[in-house]
């Protein structure tokens, strides 16, 4: 029988549920979205002991006096299960995160002051694992972000776990197991490429034989983890520093080789030409220790289309 349970969430202040949530379901979003923004209630399928529970979050605070009501539904769902269910709200949208810090560290610089001043309260989304942050990444290398959001939705309808409540149907990440057994044939089908399909291969199969301990990676520091994935195929310092943001949260990650970043810098602070790599990795030593969080700003007026309204 399907059932629900629910637990209190205080955020850390300030705290805008409702610009995480957007800029969250924008990253993820697609024709079938993994998380998923809708009326005001921010959804994820997650697992727990072979479950697949549906996890939503609603706000009942303010930016300045946050508050969360998290709910868990699903089969056989325990009332233990609405505190599991709140943990993975807190890590998904960050919401320990010390903001009022980051912005007494860089609140002097004017032309990101604008950009704070529009997403106050904004918090770094987060993947639910560094396996999901890892196939996700590659899945986006080189290619157009539509596309990108057009194979993810692929890969969620074929080979997530779905969920079906009030008419909708949402979709929980494929596990390695399950890609593992779809082989290249099944993920050729979604669109990736010969060598993008070997990659995540390659990498489910080290996670299920264990010599792949992605989830491990959270008590590395950040030299080791990017030493440890750069040695994995398919993975550079793009998507490793991708990683250190999107899945461990290292507030210091910075993906300069990004040129979505490099031409966002360019456009905020340079004088129109493209910066180089080494450009952006300069730049961003003025935020020294925060440069995640600025490059989570700065993709989220981005992706809510706010460049040219900070600009004017």
């Amino acid at each position: 029988m399907m059932t629900a349970y629910h637990a209190e969430l205080i955020p850390r202040s300030p705290f805008s549920f409702d610009l995480t949530c957007q800029a969250m379901a924008a990253h993820t979003g697609g024709p079938v979205a993994l998380d998923t923004y809708e009326g005001g209630v921010f959804r994820r399928v997650l697992s727990r002991d072979g479950r697949a529970l549906l996890v939503s979050a609603r706000s009942e605070g303010s930016v300045d006096r946050p508050r969360l009501m998290v709910e868990v539904w699903g089969d056989a769902v325990e009332p233990d299960d609405a505190k599991w269910a709140s943990g993975w709200i807190r890590h998904l949208l960050a919401t320990d995160e010390d903001l009022a810090a980051f912005y007494d560290a860089v609140g002097g610089d004017p032309t990101l002051g604008k950009v704070l001043a529009r997403l106050h309260g904004l918090s770094p989304g987060r993947a639910a694992t560094v396996f999901e942050a890892l196939v996700l990444s590659i899945i986006g290398q080189q290619i157009a972000a539509t596309v990108a959001r057009l194979i993810r939705a692929d890969l969620l309808q074929v080979y997530g776990t779905p969920v079906r409540r009030d008419g909708a149907t949402y979709y929980g990440f494929p596990g390695a197991e399950t890609l593992l057994a779809a082989g290249t044939d099944g993920l050729r089908k979604l669109r990736l490429s010969q060598r993008k399909a070997e990659y995540i291969l390659g990498i489910c199969e080290g996670v299920g034989t264990g010599t792949l301990d992605l989830e491990g990676m959270a008590s590395l520091t950040r030299e080791e983890v990017v030493g440890r994935l750069v040695r994995v195929r398919g993975i550079g310092p793009w998507t490793a520093e991708w990683v250190l943001g999107r899945a461990l949260g290292r507030l210091d990650a910075f993906p300069a080789g990004d040129l979505a970043l490099q031409r966002t810098l360019s456009r905020l602070y340079g004088d129109g030409r493209s910066l180089s790599e080494r450009e952006t990795a300069d730049m961003g030593r003025r935020w020294e220790g925060y440069q995640g969080l600025v490059v989570t700003y700065l993709f989220a007026a981005l992706r809510l289309r706010l460049l040219d309204e900070i600009q004017a």
